[in-house]
């Protein structure tokens, strides 16, 4: 959920470029010299001594050395032959980063085994034997049978294996007998699985992950402990964020009600549903959630941020309708005076009625009645000569109420 961390990834995919030019933005490399000359300033990371690596630029700030054994990559990499110019293959070239499964046969056993010594951010050269490349039988016509590859690979990203999908194969007899701390331990895996797409911004495969981890903490709610409250209360609250990020306002509405129920105290779930409210245009509920966080964390400065933002459009907004509203009540008084039987026809008040009954996606129009004041004749004789339902905030009519106008079942 680290928003850093997603930046820094974008930049660390962004600063390479290979070809035939060599590498920019890090030390120069030729990838066209002869493989004899590489390999020794390389070291030797099989016991074979078939497959050499060289670490171009390492990411020293992640802590994360060894890959899960179950995990799906995405990767930058380039493939060249000894003696040709141009890789034979490059992502890189291509601009666009591709995506594998470890432990699945669908990267060449020397990618894998380099892949299994990097961290997050590095970029590799590797110098790999054809038994650990194409092979004997090599690629024709592109790669001969038995051709050693030079390969540089960076490595972007790691998403691991959630176990959770495993568990939901399994029947409700079965599922419903095991171990909670075995469901914990799935329910983790998941989470954290969403946790690494939310980093790719890859937003609908997090909310998959959050989805699988969510299901089995609600499958087992009868021996629902704190620590099982703490993983929902933050499931709920990724999963809000992803809606945020595809623009499904109403569904983080839906999922911070969920975190409040567990936690009345959560910023985070009164600021997203804030801003999820400002997206369906409620802004009164959005100052509300608002400020709900803003009383629960007065130094937290984009909850202050976008609560002025929010007063700001409120503002705007207020402008608007009051200007609207004089022009549609400017003249009213004199015409209904010249003859209230006919001229209220004329007014501004009944051309906006009759263009919100004529709307069919409207259902209700609001109008203030601090600046209706005399006009309520008017009004009146608009709403019953359009067949409209109207009615007042309660009983009594003050300055401050407002009109709420509909219309009549068919």
């Amino acid at each position: 959920m680290d928003q850093d961390a997603v930046k820094q990834t974008e930049r660390e995919e962004n600063d390479t470029y290979f070809g035939k030019q060599g590498l920019k933005n890090t030390q120069e490399f030729d990838c066209t010299a002869p493989f004899d000359e590489i390999k020794e300033g390389m070291e030797v990371i099989t016991e074979d001594n078939n497959v050499f690596k060289l670490t171009l630029n390492s990411s020293t700030g992640n802590k994360v050395v060894i890959l899960p054994e179950k995990c799906s990559v995405t990767i930058h990499y380039e493939f060249n032959i000894e003696g040709q110019d141009e890789p034979f293959d490059s992502t890189f070239i291509r601009g666009m980063p591709e995506k594998f499964k470890l432990d699945s046969e669908q990267l060449l056993p020397g990618i894998e085994i380099t892949l299994r010594t990097m961290k997050i951010g590095d970029t590799a050269v590797i110098i790999m034997d054809s038994q650990y490349a194409f092979g004997k039988n090599g690629f024709p016509p592109r790669i001969p049978g038995g051709t050693d590859i030079l390969a540089v690979v960076k490595l972007i990203s790691f998403v691991p294996e959630g176990q959770g999908e495993k568990l939901l194969e399994l029947d409700w007899n079965t599922r419903s007998n095991l171990p909670l701390s075995e469901i914990i331990e799935a329910v983790n895996s998941d989470h954290q699985a969403g946790n690494q797409f939310v980093k790719d911004e890859e937003w609908q495969s997090a909310l998959n992950n959050y989805n699988v981890a969510t299901k089995l903490l609600h499958e087992r709610k009868y021996e629902k402990t704190e620590e099982m409250k703490v993983i929902e209360e933050k499931l709920y609250l990724n999963k809000a964020f992803c809606y945020l990020q595809l623009d499904k306002p109403q569904k983080v509405v839906d999922q911070c009600k969920l975190v409040l129920d567990l936690n009345k105290k959560s910023v985070k779930a009164y600021f997203r549903m804030g801003k999820a409210y400002q997206d369906l245009g409620m802004l009164e509920q959005a100052k509300e959630a608002l400020s709900s966080a803003h009383e629960l964390a007065p130094a937290d400065r984009s909850v202050l941020a976008e609560l002025i933002t929010l007063d700001t459009s409120l503002q705007h907004r207020k402008n608007e309708e009051q200007t609207l509203y004089r022009h549609m009540f400017k003249n009213v008084k004199n015409v209904a005076k010249k003859s209230p039987d006919t001229k209220f026809k004329e007014t501004e008040i009944f051309k906006v009625l009759e263009e919100f009954k004529n709307d069919e996606e409207r259902e209700e129009l609001v109008l203030p009645l601090n600046l209706l004041q005399e006009s309520l004749k008017t009004l009146e004789s608009c709403v019953e000569h359009l067949n409209l339902n109207k009615r007042y905030t309660s009983s009594s009519i003050d300055v401050n109420q407002r009109v709420y106008i509909t219309k009549k079942s068919k």
